[in-house]
């Protein structure tokens, strides 16, 4: 395990205001004893997440620390075995901005906490407080025991991905033939999200999308 984050962003020095526009896609991220994504301090508007696989962290597959945050979007991605340390939730706010709201907008990603954790939202300040607007659409949760945690998502299902294999030390997040995360995404998210993990294309104007990283 690496002893800090998969993928991190922090303006240490604060050499700029905030950090903008931002893109973060098509990477594996595993074994790692702090957060998968690390949205840190002043991270700012733009900030763009897209079919990723991020697994087994110690701390959550996604964490926001940034009162900065504006129009971010964290979509098609797969988070799996998430906050393996149990203390606190597969994705995680900490911070709010009562006079300039973080925003946020999830969609199409598949959320599974560890068992350990079972939690699906959470963080210091988490994603209902006043200075936070937290957006969703079509995400897939699982394995988790606070499904109001996820009351933003507007199309939210809780039911098995059925991957391939989600365990051991190859795991294979494929969805299975039988997975309701197969062409049960959000569509809209075509042609930002260009493709899936396995750069397999997405065209534009495509009709239907798969939840997840693939």
């Amino acid at each position: 395990m690496t002893r800090g984050s998969g993928i991190q962003l922090y303006n240490s020095g604060h050499v700029t205001p905030t950090i903008d526009n931002v893109n973060i896609h098509h990477n594996l991220i595993h074994d790692v004893n702090k957060h998968g994504l690390n949205i840190g301090d002043t991270s700012g508007a733009g900030i763009f997440i897209w079919s990723n696989i991020v697994y087994n962290t110690k701390g959550g597959c996604w964490r926001n620390n940034s009162v900065d945050l504006q129009s971010s979007r964290v979509w098609n991605n797969t988070f799996y075995d998430c906050n393996t340390d149990d203390n606190d939730a597969a994705i995680w706010n900490d911070v709010n901005n009562p006079g300039t709201p973080i925003t946020v907008d999830f969609k199409n990603n598949i959320i599974w906490p560890s068992r350990a954790s079972g939690r699906y939202t959470g963080g210091e300040t988490g994603f209902d407080a006043e200075g936070v607007r937290i957006t969703g659409n079509k995400n897939s949760w699982f394995g988790g025991n606070n499904p109001r945690s996820a009351s933003f998502d507007a199309g939210a299902i809780f039911a098995d991905p059925k991957f391939v294999n989600g365990k051991g030390r190859s795991p294979d997040f494929h969805p299975q033939t039988a997975s309701p995360a197969i062409g049960s995404g959000d569509a809209a998210v075509v042609p930002e999200v260009s493709s899936d993990y396995d750069l397999v294309p997405n065209p534009a104007g495509a009709s239907s999308i798969n939840r997840g990283a693939y």
